[in-house]
């Protein structure tokens, strides 16, 4: 497996210097986080710098990381990357089974993509509407709490809008498509995670 990591905003925080060189502090967690790639797949770093200055920002932070870079402006004969051991800096997008972007947006369709892009999230769609005063929406999954290091975990609620890592959520039905749907058996739907109790479930026990 082959993962591409983004340099900008995953491995350091400094965007805004000439070049890598003189680039701050890496991330906490983001050479360690190399290290624990490298001992098990072959990975990149993807950069718009100049990859061999990037490179000599590795010399002065990691030192024990083996490099290799791919020169700027030069034809290269590296058209993928499948060595494990040694780091790849590259300012081209190699194929990669994975790619850890700071700016990426995960692509499932054109409308979610869209809106992610507009910075539309589940809440903006929204619509009160009026409802019997115990209606209860349908639940998957049951009630669970997230870790703090869930994705979702700062995300908000999309009823309540506080984050969902504070108490725990369930999965909420809202829609299958057209093509999903069958007379019989079961199908892929899609879902919103919500606090629990913005569903009228029972949350006296606080799952773990």
């Amino acid at each position: 497996m082959t993962v591409a990591v983004d340099f900008d905003g995953v491995i350091h925080a400094d965007s805004h210097a000439e070049d890598a060189s003189c680039a701050g502090e890496p991330l906490a967690g983001a050479l360690d986080g190399l290290r624990a790639l490298m001992a098990d797949h072959a990975v990149f770093v993807f950069t718009s710098r100049d990859p061999a200055q990037v490179e000599v920002w590795f010399h002065q932070h990691a030192p024990d990381i083996p490099t290799t870079y791919d020169p700027r402006d030069e034809p290269s004969a590296i058209t993928c990357w499948n060595a494990r051991g040694r780091l790849l800096i590259t300012d081209r997008k190699l194929p990669a089974t994975h790619y850890i972007d700071d700016r990426a947006v995960a692509f499932e369709d054109w409308p979610q993509a869209l809106a992610a892009v507009n910075g539309q999230t589940a809440g903006d769609m929204l619509i009160p509407v009026r409802v019997p005063a115990l209606a209860k929406p349908l639940a998957i999954g049951g009630v669970r709490r997230l870790s703090p290091n869930h994705p979702l975990s700062n995300r908000p609620c999309p009823v309540d809008g506080r984050a969902l890592g504070e108490e725990p959520i369930t999965l909420v039905h809202v829609g299958t498509r057209p093509e999903g749907r069958k007379d019989t058996g079961q199908t892929t739907g899609f879902a919103v995670p919500v606090h629990a109790v913005c569903a009228g479930l029972d949350t006296s026990g606080d799952p773990s």
